[in-house]
């Protein structure tokens, strides 16, 4: 550990060696991994050199790709960074996950219920809260975006149209997809599944962004509202 504490600090550094007037003038790929994990962290402690914070990060991951696997009490516990340093690594880990899950879904067809399923089952069939989200796809049924809307709260009591079609608009998406989970791990649709179903639907109508199916996600399976004649 002694080369992690002896890293030299930034302002030690010739001018156009600093990681930030690097990324200026020859682009953020001319930046190593400490360089980088530096810059996100901006600025030392009076302990500690950022460089040798982000050394020390690189190294307790074992590499730059291990910073997810690091939770934030963990990323906290680093000499040096502290609370602020460790929420900005994970924000920018969690970027980095939802820029590449965007790429690797961007384009996929959801031809029917079981494609959704395909898609969402592993983030939400286990999820201990209900979550909604919805998928925008084009007139040919492609994903052009995704968008979770709720988060552990009952879906009838936070669900309005504007917090589903707002994102759909801007994506000038054709139709969307309402998709949501239940923790008792029972696909069946409840009372409220139905009658938020039937406002968005008749929302749809009005904006001329079609609804084009409902599909809840449980643990013992899926229910397609489509699929079972419930949506018109």
């Amino acid at each position: 550990m002694e080369e992690i504490t002896n890293a030299v600090s930034i302002k030690a550094l010739p001018a156009h060696l600093r990681p930030r007037e690097k990324l200026r003038l020859r682009g953020a790929e001319s930046l190593s991994e400490q360089e980088l994990v530096a810059t996100v962290l901006g600025s030392a402690t009076k302990t500690r050199s950022v460089l040798a914070v982000a050394e020390h990060l690189l190294r307790l991951g074992g590499q730059l790709g291990g910073l997810q696997d690091l939770g934030l009490a963990q990323l906290a516990d680093v000499p040096g960074l502290g609370e602020a340093g460790a929420a900005r690594i994970a924000a920018v880990v969690e970027i980095a996950r939802r820029i590449g899950r965007a790429s690797a879904r961007a384009g996929v067809v959801l031809a029917d219920a079981a494609a959704v399923d395909r898609l969402l089952r592993r983030e939400l069939a286990s999820e201990r809260r209900e979550r909604v989200h919805v998928l925008m796809v084009d007139a040919r049924h492609r994903l052009l975006g995704e968008r979770c809307v709720s988060v552990g709260s009952l879906m009838s009591s936070v669900i309005h149209p504007r917090e589903v079609f707002r994102p759909a608009i801007g994506l000038a998406a054709a139709a969307v997809i309402l998709v949501h989970n239940h923790p008792s791990g029972d696909p069946t649709p409840s009372v409220e599944d139905h009658q938020v179903t039937v406002r968005l639907a008749e929302a749809g109508t009005v904006i001329g962004i079609r609804l084009l199916d409902h599909v809840v996600i449980a643990a013992e399976g899926f229910r397609s509202f489509k699929e079972q004649g419930w949506l018109t």
